[in-house]
C-alpha cells in the first residue's frame, strides 16, 4: 500500500477526503440489485457530488453512467 500511495504522490494524485455532503449524497446512489457495495457506492456519491472521473476497472461503475464518468 505505502508503494501505491508513494508512486501516486509522485504522479500528482490528489486523495479526496470524505466530507459530510458526500455521506449525504449516498442516497442518490440506487441500490441495486447487481450492485451492493457499500464503499463502491461512497466513491460514487463522493466523485458525483465533486464531478471526478473514477479511475477503475471495476465493471460495476458503469452501471452508474447517469451519475459518473468513469475512465478505464
Amino acid at each position: 500500500i505505502s508503494e501505491v500511495y508513494e508512486q501516486a504522490i509522485k504522479d500528482n494524485f490528489t486523495f479526496q477526503p470524505v466530507h459530510n455532503n458526500h455521506i449525504e449524497a449516498y442516497g442518490k446512489v440506487t441500490l441495486l440489485q447487481e450492485h451492493r457495495d457499500p464503499f463502491d457506492r461512497l466513491l460514487i456519491a463522493t466523485a458525483l457530488e465533486e464531478n471526478l472521473i473514477v479511475l477503475t476497472v471495476d465493471k460495476s461503475f458503469s452501471l452508474y453512467p447517469q451519475l459518473i464518468k468513469v475512465f478505464w
